[in-house]
């Protein structure tokens, strides 16, 4: 079933496996997982969208991605929604099924042992590198890619997001666990330097280099920081672009 929903488009699904055992627990578990690439699943999914809507590449004016992971019943999902910007004022949008890690519980060492090394290493280029849109020499097709050199066409036959915006969220135990703070989010606040008794008071919010600084640390000293365990998973995502979903806060 799991690949049956990641092979929309043509896009490469690598599959694999593993044994592995819980903290806490003594009998391994046998782990299988699917997975896309993130920048590829976009940049696929964008020219299929825009060729079948007729959109002309240079109307593209910013692109937002929402990228973010959650657990429920028998896997630990991880999926994107695309939000598009037009120059006559129209907005698109579309979703991308990325990941399917099939595990009882999700923690930070089995998403680290698994499919965090593809999930950051497609993050970081959807994050950091300019999107390329251009019509393809060869079939006049429109194609899109994540590239730091661009050997396409220039305007009006193609345009370039020179930045992505891109935003993480998910629920509070993977918001955690990609800020390095895997079972302190009851205590530390995930947005500013508050504990749970200083909520009320004024506090300056995380920045993603102290967040890096006290993880460092805290890997060489075995002991948290601040509520911060180790180094965050996506230090090229500021921390103001972690978002944390109403429905998983107590209002």
């Amino acid at each position: 079933r799991s690949v049956d929903i990641l092979s929309d488009g043509h896009v490469e699904v690598k599959y694999d496996k593993i044994n592995f055992t819980l903290e806490g627990k003594k009998e391994e578990e046998f782990i299988k997982w699917t997975e896309k690439d993130i920048a590829d699943a976009i940049a696929w999914n964008l020219s299929h969208q825009l060729q079948s809507k007729n959109i002309h590449p240079s109307t593209v004016q910013s692109i937002g991605v929402v990228a973010g992971g959650d657990h429920g019943d028998v896997a630990f999902q991880f999926g994107a929604a695309v939000l598009l910007e037009i120059s006559d004022g129209r907005t698109m949008d579309f979703e991308v099924s990325l990941v399917e890690l099939i595990c009882r519980k999700d923690t930070a060492k089995l998403i680290e042992a698994t499919i965090l090394p593809g999930l950051t290493s497609g993050l970081k280029k959807v994050a950091t590198l300019p999107l390329r849109i251009h019509y393809d020499d060869h079939d006049g097709k429109i194609a899109c890619q994540f590239s730091e050199t661009s050997t396409i066409h220039s305007p009006p036959h193609s345009t370039t997001i020179e930045t992505v915006d891109c935003y993480i969220t998910g629920d509070l135990a993977f918001q955690a666990m990609s800020m390095g703070r895997e079972s302190m989010a009851g205590y530390w606040c995930l947005l500013c330097c508050a504990n749970r008794p200083q909520f009320q008071g004024d506090y300056p919010p995380w920045l993603m280099e102290d967040l890096c600084r006290l993880g460092d640390k805290a890997a060489q000293d075995g002991k948290p920081k601040l509520g911060v365990k180790q180094r965050p998973w996506f230090p090229f995502i500021p921390v103001a672009r972690h978002m944390v979903p109403p429905l998983s806060m107590n209002l």
